[in-house]
């Protein structure tokens, strides 16, 4: 949640005339994360999150209409405060922005994760997935196939002789890939541990819903394990991927089919990060307030799920 548009006083006073949440007050950008254009705001009245979408990809639509859908069914994401005009969002020059409620806690982005982390994740994980049935829109994602293909096609000629040679193979894999007997629905896509937060152990709160859309179930599941299960050498640890999955299994049984693909979703997972951070990297966007990420990380966890054989039980 980086800043790329910033805000002053009258841009702020300007904003909240289209809500009825209180006097302006103070706002800070939000450094954590990479996508959108984020603020702390306190007003009069309370405290929210506002939001400026810098990627004009973003369905927000969708993403708001399925964070308010599994708000319901009392998953702890934020909601958009609604406008004077009873919209989610506005259109604040020719981008959308939107202020969300705050929620209680913090990120564990730096925190230390535990087996119970990893747990309370996996549970909340399954919910979301199990809520999805019910959910009858449909979003093929930003980072879908063509994404992959696109991104790939522009980095592919930046890179040296290893990296091409490795990116090459992935990307082939991946664009070959389809397997109709897995199970789909809307996935989070994005479930890493800068997007959940935590009080006192306890998950409070699932953000960043931007990249949800139609997708695997298994490679979300993927996804999440490769960010809160990986070591610092870049493998899995067992103990933390079992309480995750374990605590997933307790709400939504993975299928044989899913457990049979789950090395393949691992090094798709892997890929779509090493490939979106090769691209900030090397094609970054300008900003007051910027987090890049060190796409290698990605590229060694993916190096190491290549070799990796281990069988889901």
């Amino acid at each position: 949640m980086s800043v790329y548009t910033p805000l002053n006083e009258e841009q702020i006073i300007e904003i909240l005339s289209n809500y009825s949440i209180g006097k302006s007050g103070v706002v800070d950008g939000i450094k954590e994360g990479i996508t959108n254009s984020n603020y702390f705001l306190k007003t009069s009245v309370s405290e929210y999150v506002l939001t400026i979408f810098e990627d004009d990809n973003v369905n927000l639509d969708f993403c708001l209409n399925y964070m308010e859908h599994l708000a319901r069914k009392s998953i702890p994401c934020p909601q958009p405060i609604q406008t004077n005009s009873n919209d989610s969002y506005i259109l604040y020059d020719k981008k959308k922005l939107a202020i969300f409620s705050k929620l209680k806690g913090q990120t564990v982005s730096n925190a230390k994760i535990t087996n119970e982390m990893c747990s309370q994740v996996g549970k909340v994980l399954a919910q979301m997935h199990m809520y999805s049935e019910d959910f009858k829109k449909n979003f093929s994602g930003v980072r879908n196939r063509d994404w992959f293909l696109n991104t790939y096609n522009k980095v592919q000629g930046e890179l040296n002789k290893e990296n091409a040679s490795l990116l090459d193979e992935e990307i082939k894999r991946y664009l070959n890939y389809d397997c109709k007997e897995l199970p789909t629905g809307i996935i989070h896509s994005d479930l890493f541990r800068d997007n959940v937060m935590f009080q006192k152990n306890t998950l409070t709160g699932v953000l960043d819903f931007y990249y949800a859309c139609n997708g695997y179930f298994i490679y979300d599941l993927a996804i999440t394990v490769n960010d809160w299960c990986t070591n610092s050498t870049f493998k899995i640890d067992h103990d933390k991927q079992k309480s995750l999955i374990g605590a997933y299994e307790q709400v939504r049984r993975l299928k044989n089919i899913e457990k049979k693909e789950w090395n393949t979703m691992l090094r798709f997972a892997s890929l779509r990060f090493w490939l979106s951070r090769l691209n900030d990297q090397l094609f970054p966007t300008d900003g007051d307030l910027t987090t890049v990420l060190d796409p290698d990380h990605f590229k060694n966890i993916l190096k190491d799920r290549k070799n990796y054989s281990d069988k889901l039980e």
